[in-house]
């Protein structure tokens, strides 16, 4: 083991790999072969400040999820596409707190008619609707983000 392996989470250590050297949070974990999270949690502890996201960042991503809904990603946080134009249309603090309701129930169709600012309970009680099926009340579950 050489002295670039070990302690490499010293406050020292960890100003030179990151400040001195100039290596991004990834590249210091692959180097150490822990997570980036690990890293940075380490860099905490020290007292060692990050520059934040900056130059070297990834750029933001567009995917859907899991659950069919389109969303942007940046460096920490995901943000469905629909509530991002909602945030455009009708501003920020009319969408806080509020739920963004698909009216045609196609959660990849984003267009700015399709969508309407609704309250959490109002979302609930438009996806779980109650039907009744041979005299039997039955729960249908319809989930959207």
């Amino acid at each position: 083991m050489t002295p670039d392996d070990y302690p490499w989470d010293s406050k020292q250590k960890l100003e030179e790999l990151y400040h001195d050297r100039q290596n991004t949070l990834k590249e210091i974990g692959e180097k150490k072969e822990v997570s980036i999270t690990t890293v940075h949690r380490k860099m905490a502890q020290a007292g060692v400040a990050t520059n934040g996201p900056g130059r070297r960042a990834k750029k933001p991503t567009y995917r859907t999820s899991k659950d069919g809904i389109e969303e942007v990603s940046g460096t920490h946080e995901s943000v469905p596409i629909h509530r991002l134009i909602m945030v455009a249309e009708h501003g920020y603090n009319s969408v806080v707190n509020r739920d963004v309701h698909h009216k045609n129930g196609i959660k990849m169709d984003n267009r700015p008619s399709n969508l309407e600012l609704i309250t959490p309970s109002q979302h609930t009680t438009l996806h779980n609707r109650q039907s009744v099926d041979d005299g039997q009340v039955k729960l249908t579950n319809f989930t959207e983000a």
